[in-house]
């Protein structure tokens, strides 16, 4: 049977989001899914310090309730998040335990389904429901919909029980996601094996242009301009011309991309033990003449 985890991050244990997650699981054991319901509590929920010891032992260093989800992670098949609105975002609580959970566990949460609810008096639902759903998107996780955004309405539980189409949007999604996990446990059976993921690439968009004492350009490859958007190039690199009397005249830059202002001559670097290099074929004045952006080393 398959095995489904509803979180609840509200302070109050039997409140408006228990409702609406009460309907989720109700829904779920009438399919055929087995739901398991975590309060996180009203203490204090630590955050990430950043502090690297889970990528060693795979558990967070503050042993709380993540350790414990940790410990069981493998066993659920779903996972439902539910959080009250406040100021237009979940709750600080909730937030502080996902960043550690899913920061702890990353991997493991691929290829498991994964739905937000959120309850609110008024306003602010869709926010904090797009922040909760951020968690799934970058984990290679299933996000599963309803008829409408997962969000019910009230300042009571009573309230949330008047709230027909928010427990009725709660019901379908519980259904949604039984459908799902029925369908994933057949392709199981019939030996249809979860994708395979390419190593992942990690970048950024910082310009860091000091190579310290790095000779040769090659280096360039690593190399993001600010502000712009890098494009391809053709492969083997391109030939640039130095002013540095120790180098050669020309010399290869074997770089893939560079910027659509560098296809155009706007592109210029400056490497240590290079001097200045700038595209073969386009003369210094031209490409000096051009705004760039200022830098003690470099300018694209």
């Amino acid at each position: 049977m398959s095995k489904v985890l509803l979180i609840n991050g509200s302070p109050n244990e039997r409140g408006c989001t228990f409702t609406a997650l009460t309907e989720i699981a109700d829904t779920l054991s009438k399919n055929g899914v087995e739901p398991e319901l975590l309060y996180l509590g009203k203490k204090p929920v630590a955050g990430c310090i950043d502090c690297g010891k889970c990528r060693q032992t795979g558990r967070c260093i503050f042993d709380d309730k993540v350790n414990e989800i940790l410990e069981k992670l493998d066993e659920y098949d779903g996972i439902v998040v539910g959080s009250p609105v406040y100021y237009a975002g979940p709750s600080g609580q909730l937030c502080a335990f996902l960043d550690r959970l899913f920061y702890c566990s990353e991997a493991r949460m691929a290829g498991k389904l994964a739905a937000a609810v959120v309850s609110c008096r008024r306003g602010g639902a869709s926010a904090a429901f797009d922040r909760l759903n951020k968690y799934f998107g970058i984990s290679n996780m299933h996000t599963v919909g309803s008829q409408y955004w997962n969000q019910v309405h009230g300042f009571t539980p009573d309230d949330v029980r008047k709230d027909g189409e928010g427990l009725q949007t709660m019901r379908t999604l519980a259904q949604n996601m039984a459908w799902l996990l029925k369908h994933m446990q057949a392709g199981n059976e019939q030996g249809i094996a979860p994708p395979q993921y390419e190593e992942r690439i990690y970048t950024h968009f910082i310009y860091r242009p000091c190579l310290k004492n790095t000779q040769t350009l090659t280096a360039l490859k690593n190399l993001s301009p600010p502000g712009r958007q890098a494009i391809p190039r053709r492969p083997g690199g391109f030939v640039v011309k130095t002013d540095s009397p120790a180098r050669p005249a020309e010399a290869s830059l074997p770089v893939q991309h560079i910027s659509a202002d560098g296809a155009r001559g706007r592109f210029q670097f400056s490497i240590p033990g290079w001097g200045n290099a700038t595209p073969a074929g386009r003369s210094r004045r031209r490409s000096a003449g051009r705004r760039m952006p200022p830098s003690k080393h470099g300018a694209v």
